[in-house]
């Protein structure tokens, strides 16, 4: 084939929209579809629907964003530390000025993500959490690593942290054994230069995709 595409029909859209609809009805992807309403977003809790939807759901967006910004942090400092270990000065300067960035947009809602740190057995309760196979080790990471970030009125240097850089060393370690690369100069040289830096977004994109197919079906006339 030379040119292929995907178009759903009416009657597919409509088929998904009921089944999504009986079995997820609670869902954002059944509001986003439901809805019609645009859905281009860098990530699904800066759409203008949010304000709109249940508040269980709200809840749960809300809980989502916080660890995404939060823990993308941690994402990067990993980088960093393993420029800093190649001695590569434009990856070291690279990942500095995007903690940098990072740390800013964490203090623009310090207010907010330091309340939530503060009662964060609210996150791990969610209803997200029921579903979904969070190891103890997971749960230890997760709440040291935001006890660093928020240690008082203001955050902390990461670049400069000690207790940051044991943490993230430690937590590649028991990930990753001996491949770690942060302990093994061998597996450090094959590092391409950037390993999961992108911010969480819950595969966004995906849904995106799926949301603007069905959508795009619904608003053709059945033939």
């Amino acid at each position: 084939l030379e040119y292929a595409e995907l178009e759903l029909r009416y009657q597919d859209s409509d088929y998904l929209e009921d089944r999504i609809s009986c079995n997820h009805g609670e869902s954002l992807l059944f509001h986003l579809i439901n809805r019609r309403n645009e859905i281009k977003a860098d990530y699904f809790w800066q759409l203008p629907l949010i304000s709109e939807l249940p508040s269980n759901l709200r809840e749960n967006i809300r809980q989502a964003r916080n660890f995404s910004e939060t823990i993308h942090g941690a994402f990067l400092l990993y980088n960093f530390l393993l420029a800093r270990k190649l001695e590569n000065e434009e990856l070291i300067n690279r990942y500095d000025n995007m903690l940098e960035e990072w740390q800013d947009k964490i203090k623009e809602r310090w207010n907010n993500l330091k309340y939530w740190q503060q009662h964060l057995d609210d996150f791990w309760n969610s209803k997200p959490f029921h579903t979904a196979n969070v190891g103890p080790s997971t749960r230890s990471f997760v709440s040291q690593w935001l006890e660093l970030i928020f240690p008082g009125r203001e955050i902390n240097n990461l670049q400069t942290s000690e207790s940051a850089h044991r943490l993230i060393a430690s937590r590649e370690k028991e990930k990753k054994g001996s491949r770690a690369r942060l302990h093994n100069l061998q597996a450090l040289e094959m590092w391409g230069g950037s390993s999961g830096t992108a911010q969480l977004d819950f595969r966004w994109g995906v849904v995106e995709t799926i949301c603007e197919d069905i959508i795009s079906g619904l608003q053709r006339e059945e033939k």
